[in-house]
């Protein structure tokens, strides 16, 4: 449940821990509760199974300063990512890694907090050989001491695959092992194990190590004293060490039972014996199941003897006998009320006489009942993978969700609570806010106090606080502050923020952090004790008693806070049996009743908050993960992640339904009367599960009024009238009786499309606990609009030649325009633009405009603006200028320039400023008498309508003598 570095979050390493058991050689079987696939029996080390069949295998013990071999088959990624997983490796759960940070083969980028990465072929098969720790190899942050890796000391490898490829398979096991001194002499152990992905479930496979064999030499291996070839040659090391030495036997050929098997390199040779077992497959695993049991791979003619599981009732008189290849089948049947948990399957062969047993997990039925009764949305929109927690939040009535991808990015999203519509999504910080590893967000906790949401940032050991508006951050908290981050609740009482501190393990001392709501600083850890005695996991306030509630990983403990003087205490939970792993918890303010989620068990607890005495057990599906109580419906949901439900009880204990959801992670109630679950199936989503109505007493209303100018333009508003106290109220206008396409405030303008038709309004009122009542209105029906209007006014000089505009003034919206220009109140022909140019013959007239709205669904209106007289016009004119030879018996002419197009003209000449008299047109002879003078000119510019202009040029210079 809870995650460590590269590991799927808590929730996605559930199935992992329902179907995956660690066995030594020879001591048990393996079998998953859904009973799909062979399964082999190892032997002689430790070996460990994973989902879709990925199995491991390393060394029972290893000596000082040896390297470690581990190896698996099947660890094959999801088609959609294709070939094999990428693994990180692990030691203890720790954070011992070496000096440089391994390469993640994906990305290519340098990842810290491991101690190895391995890639898997394409068939999923690996091998890797494992540095043993030592201050020269270990980074000294990893808290690397001599003393914990002497010889004596017991020590685990854990496998994680579905952080370090996208879309890979989320898988976690792990091989634990002793570190023992070096032998004297040689010394050899054999692993044995059947199947793997691609190979036929019969096949055998033997992988050896050796210690004090002489470094370099080649190896020869016999099994039962007959020559074999090695498939995978080992090579001695300079310490005299070997590992991943492998043997495979095609199928039949090495069958069920104890083998000795012997490697000689010419000076030393060792031997060991390796146990070959059966492979088990099961057609069904859960209470009320009928089904066969298939073993493989025995010696012909075995016969299966004896069968023990429990109340499994074995009908040993069907079982076959060992056929030539080695399969034997016997039927059975598992009782609906048959013991749950896990189990010790004793098998007793006959033919050679032999015996095996198996670690059995049964788990309750989940087959599905009551799914009518519910209501599921299922968010619309592409969800992340990788979703974790959900919380919802009345002020900002918003569903908050944390999507912990580390591969690409992480998400936190916010979604709308009805329709689980994404409404904003943000990643959240990169280490140092630019680049490494990804600061996956997994716990959510809202705070509609001060409007905030708080997360976990498990791998980096954090929280960080971002707004509940737009998702922004707020704080980032630094790496280290909460170990293992896990669950996040917020404290209104207190104004306090209580983030767990989750572990697997247990080493070290649990606690829970404690941070001030409004200025985000940390305020203590509160100590909880040995993680032997109490890890804390998932944590549930009950506000009218300022109290908060978590439970333990590793003891059947009921962990109680006090949120204002921080003390915490713990009750035990006889309920719980050794090894449950409870992981969830809730709690029924109104009873003191806790509700408490056990994976191992598979089952609910309630238990009494004060005593912890047992009030029910109930039993509910594999891996049950987290829980939520629903005070509103009074109905509890459990997450069964190891098996394909969420089931619902009532208050009391008792199942009213089982609803069918593949990998649901957690559940988190509104305090509406609905539950946000998060499902983790492939595509994983968010949904919503709300109780349907069952007999419950109507919402009271009014029947709505209208009121308003029931025209096209006008405003209608709906009075809804009186309702049930708390009920929400939602509306609907209909036209004609059909609803109009998003009409649902409680006004409504009427269009163009309603005219002649008949308005009406429906209200709908609804309250949890109560059926939803709709009332409708008389019907209105819609007459023309009236046109908002205004007088249109002149833009522009009123004078012959100039451009004047008519400007409208605010009309109704969409309102069309159209003209008419008029001369003294008659129209003028032609004149219908917003524009006009009077002309001449408008001079010393009144012009004015009439302008003409119209509009769908509305009357036309004519506005007339006021009439403005007529001016004169102003001639563009020019300076003249004179050309010619300025000399006694030369001609002058004159140079207009650009005057008004139609103007005609008059010319004066002059010399000396004195008119010469009869010279008029537009040359000059310049005669005797201009002899020493200067002349000018003057051109007169007439247009009807036009102010005459007159312009004079410059004088030339004296008249020159020929």
């Amino acid at each position: 449940l809870v995650t460590t570095l590269l590991e799927q979050p808590p929730a996605a390493r559930r199935r992992g821990s329902l179907t995956t058991h660690l066995r030594r050689a020879g001591a048990v079987l393996l079998a998953t509760a859904l009973g799909l696939g062979g399964l082999s029996l190892p032997a002689l080390a430790s070996t460990a199974t994973a989902g879709e069949g990925a199995t491991a295998t390393g060394p029972d013990s290893v000596i000082v300063g040896q390297s470690l071999h581990i190896e698996g088959d099947g660890w094959v990624s999801p088609a959609a990512a294709g070939g094999g997983s990428v693994i990180g490796v692990k030691l203890d759960d720790s954070t011992l890694a070496p000096p440089t940070a391994v390469t993640n083969p994906v990305s290519g980028a340098p990842f810290n907090g491991v101690w190895a990465i391995v890639q898997a072929e394409a068939d999923g098969s690996w091998q890797a050989d494992l540095p043993f720790p030592t201050a020269d190899n270990t980074n000294p942050a990893g808290g690397y001491t001599a003393a914990a890796w002497a010889a004596g000391t017991t020590h685990n490898v854990r496998l994680l695959t579905g952080s370090l490829k996208p879309g890979d398979q989320p898988r976690s096991v792990s091989l634990p092992f002793t570190v023992v001194e070096a032998p004297a002499a040689a010394k050899l152990t054999a692993t044995a194990a059947n199947g793997g992905r691609g190979a036929a479930a019969a096949q055998v496979t033997l992988t050896l190590a050796g210690q004090s064999f002489t470094p370099g030499a080649t190896t020869t291996v016999t099994v039962d004293d007959e020559p074999a070839t090695w498939s995978t040659a080992p090579t001695i090391a300079a310490d005299g060490t070997f590992s991943g030495g492998r043997v495979v036997f095609a199928p039949g050929a090495l069958r069920t039972g104890t083998h000795k098997v012997s490697v000689s390199d010419g000076t030393k040779s060792a031997t060991a014996e390796v146990k070959t077992n059966p492979v088990l497959t099961w057609t069904g695993l859960t209470a009320g199941v009928e089904g066969t049991l298939t073993l493989a791979n025995l010696p012909t003619g075995a016969t299966v003897r004896g069968l023990e599981l429990g109340d499994v009732d074995f009908a040993v008189a069907s079982a076959t006998a060992a056929d030539a290849a080695g399969t034997a089948t016997v039927s059975y049947s598992i009782p609906d009320d048959a013991k749950l948990g896990t189990l010790t399957l004793t098998i007793t062969q006959g033919n050679p006489t032999a015996e095996y047993t198996a670690s059995v997990k049964i788990s309750p039925s989940s087959e599905t009942f009551g799914e009518d009764g519910y209501t599921v949305v299922t968010a619309p929109d592409p969800i992340q993978q990788g979703l974790y927690q959900t919380d919802y939040s009345a002020r900002a009535d918003a569903v908050f969700a944390t999507s912990a991808n580390v591969t690409t990015t992480s998400t936190i999203y916010k979604l709308d609570p009805d329709t689980l519509a994404v409404q904003k999504a943000v990643v959240p910080a990169f280490v140092n806010g630019t680049d490494g590893a990804l600061w996956a967000a997994y716990g959510i906790g809202v705070d509609d106090t001060n409007g905030t949401v708080w997360v976990s940032q498990t791998r980096q050991n954090t929280v960080a606080v971002y707004s509940q508006d737009d998702l922004s951050l707020i704080k980032q908290f630094p790496a280290g502050t909460t170990t293992h981050s896990r669950d996040v609740v917020y404290d209104p009482a207190s104004d306090q923020v209580f983030v767990s501190s989750a572990s697997e393990g247990s080493s070290g001392d649990g606690y829970i952090s404690v941070f001030n709501a409004k200025t985000f600083e940390k305020v203590t850890d509160v100590q909880t004790g040995a993680r032997t005695v109490f890890s804390p996991v998932s944590l549930a306030l009950d506000e009218s008693s300022d109290t908060l509630y978590s439970v333990s990983l590793t003891t059947s403990r009921l962990g109680v806070l006090d949120t204002k003087s921080l003390n915490f205490t713990t009750l035990d939970l006889p309920g719980l049996p050794a090894g449950s792993k409870a992981s969830g918890v809730a709690i029924d303010e109104k009873t003191n009743r806790v509700y408490v989620a056990s994976q191992n068990a598979d089952s609910l607890l309630i238990a009494d908050a004060a005593t912890g005495a047992t009030v029910a057990q109930v039993a509910t599906g594999a891996g049950a993960l987290n829980v939520a109580f629903d005070p509103v419906n009074r109905l509890v949901y459990v997450a069964n992640f190891g098996g394909t439900t969420i089931s619902v009880a009532d208050a009391d204990g008792t199942l009213v339904a089982n609803l069918r959801f593949a990998r649901p992670n957690h559940v988190e109630e509104d305090g509406k009367g609905s539950v946000f679950a998060v499902n983790k199936d492939t595509g994983n989503t968010v949904i919503k599960i709300t109780p349907k109505p069952a007999a419950q007493t109507p919402v009271e209303g009014s029947t709505p009024t209208i009121s308003g100018a029931a025209a096209v333009g006008g405003t209608l508003t709906a009075a809804p009238g009186n309702w049930t106290q708390g009920a929400t109220l939602a509306y609907q206008w209909s036209r004609a009786g059909a609803p109009i396409d998003g009409a649902t405030a409680t006004t409504y303008t009427p269009v163009a499309a309603d005219l002649g038709k008949s308005l009406t309004v429906t209200v709908t009122g609804t309250l949890a606990g109560r059926t939803a009542t709709s009332k409708t209105s008389a019907a209105v029906t819609v007459s023309v609009g009236t046109l908002k209007s205004a007088t249109p006014k002149l833009s522009g000089s009123v004078k012959v030649g100039s451009r004047v505009t008519a400007v409208p003034g605010a009309w109704t919206s969409g309102t069309r325009f159209s003209y008419q220009w008029k001369r003294s109140g008659s129209s003028i022909k032609g004149a219908t633009g917003s524009t006009y140019t009077p002309t001449s013959s408008d001079r010393g007239t009144t012009l004015s405009v009439s302008v003409t709205g119209s509009l769908a669904g509305h009357t036309s209106v004519t506005k007339a603006s006021a009439g403005s007289k007529v001016g004169y016009g102003t001639l563009t004119s020019s300076t003249p200028k004179i050309s010619g030879t300025v000399k006694v018996g030369k001609k002058l002419s004159v140079v207009r320039g650009t005057w008004t197009s139609g103007t005609s003209f008059s010319y004066q000449w002059y010399a000396n400023g004195k008119a010469i008299k009869g010279k008029k047109s537009s040359t000059l002879t310049l005669g005797a008498s201009q002899r020493g003078k200067k002349i000018t000119v003057k051109v007169t510019g007439k247009k009807s309508g036009y102010t005459t202009v007159s312009k004079a040029s410059k004088a030339t210079a004296k008249v020159a003598k020929k």
